[in-house]
């Protein structure tokens, strides 16, 4: 949207400001409600002149005016309005007449799903992030109905979200997880209140919950006896075999990889390339002989149509039958209690394992985190640090390895 400001009689003794807005090939002019003397005009600028006594006054009301315009035409946009002219004059005539705005007939579950359809037509969001968006409107209706209250702007405050976190915790959340839906509801809290939607900017105080999760990477000997397993009698279980694996030396995200086709691979330079689906980010990964082979024991299976949760559980299935049994310990945190648990090591597999087992494998090899990095599209250390599984016992004894060089 282009906002510009002009006399509309600039030859008379006094005129009046108007506004000229373009916007998707229309035109639409109103009145800003002020007047002055012409001589005081300064057109390139489009404000009055410093000189003039209530410039300061004048020049401030004008840009909260075009900060308005903005702010409507985004909303508009936003809400996917059929007649965005009518809504724009209609919206800053209410505006510039002084007069409170009419409060939204749209309740916040309304929003919210305008929210998530707006993200599901837009490429740069995930089908993974859109589903969290999904999952957590769904926590939300869930909370209003055991409470029994309607959810509106006005009802986001700091009891709501004392019980909001109370309640996702009695029905068996851990910390990590409540902290994951207060993040998703925070991101479109801020988008409504960005979009001029509400003026309720309580969200801001929402603290996020976040522990540090026990998750688990696999190491070559327990990759290759995932390798060894025979699961011919299962279509279901070789794709989920052939999967995880490619997962393992590639250290492709799970969509990514269910998602590669044949002219991502140039046989010729032993290369994938492809552009990743959470990060648009462009990346070359070395084809090497292992991942050469499971990625064609792959492409001979019908494609994958199961769920990423079905395919998980088939993943732990691969790992108890190859016996990959060795107990971790966890600490589950649920509000301030403290839960220590400890788990056969297949329990804690899942596709997302094949990553994590390809950047710390890896890393066991000598690899320079810089050059896994670029094939993982992580764009900064902390976060590619939170997929490295090494002991401080495998730290002791690198080090110590490269001081006996010596």
């Amino acid at each position: 949207m282009n906002v510009k400001f002009y006399l509309n009689t600039p030859d008379a003794s006094k005129s009046a400001i108007f506004l000229y807005l373009t916007f998707d090939s229309l035109r639409l002019r109103l009145s800003s409600g002020m007047s002055i003397d012409p001589i005081t005009w300064d057109e390139k600028n489009q404000k009055v002149k410093k000189t003039y006594t209530n410039s300061l006054i004048i020049n401030t009301k004008l840009t909260e005016i075009k900060a308005k315009a903005e702010e409507v035409f985004a909303q508009g946009k936003f809400l996917k309005t059929v007649d965005l002219k009518t809504f724009i004059h209609e919206s800053l005539k209410e505006y510039l007449s002084g007069k409170k705005p009419k409060r939204t007939t749209r309740t916040l579950e309304e929003h919210i799903n305008d929210f998530i359809s707006l993200r599901k037509k837009d490429p740069r969001f995930s089908s993974s992030t859109v589903s969290i968006y999904s999952a957590t409107l769904v926590k939300l209706k869930e909370f209003s109905k055991a409470k029994r209250i309607n959810l509106s702007f006005d009802s986001i405050d700091n009891v709501f979200y004392t019980e909001f976190c109370d309640y996702l915790i009695k029905i068996g959340l851990r910390n990590n997880s409540v902290g994951k839906y207060v993040k998703i509801l925070k991101v479109m809290l801020k988008t409504f209140y960005d979009m001029g939607i509400t003026k309720n900017d309580n969200f801001r105080k929402f603290k996020v919950w976040k522990n540090e999760a026990v998750t688990v990477a696999l190491n070559e000997e327990e990759i290759l006896k995932l390798e060894m397993l025979d699961v011919s009698e299962s279509i279901n279980m070789q794709q989920a075999k052939s999967l995880f694996l490619s997962l393992c030396y590639s250290g492709l995200r799970y969509n990514d990889l269910v998602t590669l086709k044949q002219e991502n691979i140039n046989y010729k330079d032993k290369t994938i390339s492809l552009v990743t689906e959470k990060t648009r980010t462009h990346i070359v990964i070395p084809l090497h002989k292992k991942l050469e082979y499971w990625l064609n024991e792959l492409f001979k299976l019908p494609p994958i149509t199961a769920s990423n949760t079905m395919i998980n559980k088939r993943i732990k299935t691969l790992a108890k039958k190859a016996d990959i049994t060795d107990l971790i310990e966890t600490i589950n945190y649920k509000g301030k209690k403290t839960e220590k648990e400890s788990y056969p090591k297949w329990e804690l597999c899942s596709s997302h394992t094949g990553r994590r087992s390809y950047i710390t494998n890896l890393l066991r090899r000598g690899a320079l985190p810089e050059f896994i990095m670029m094939t993982t599209s992580h764009k900064d250390r902390s976060s590619f640090q939170r997929y490295v599984r090494l002991s401080q016992n495998e730290a002791a004894k690198s080090l110590k390895n490269i001081w006996d060089e010596e």
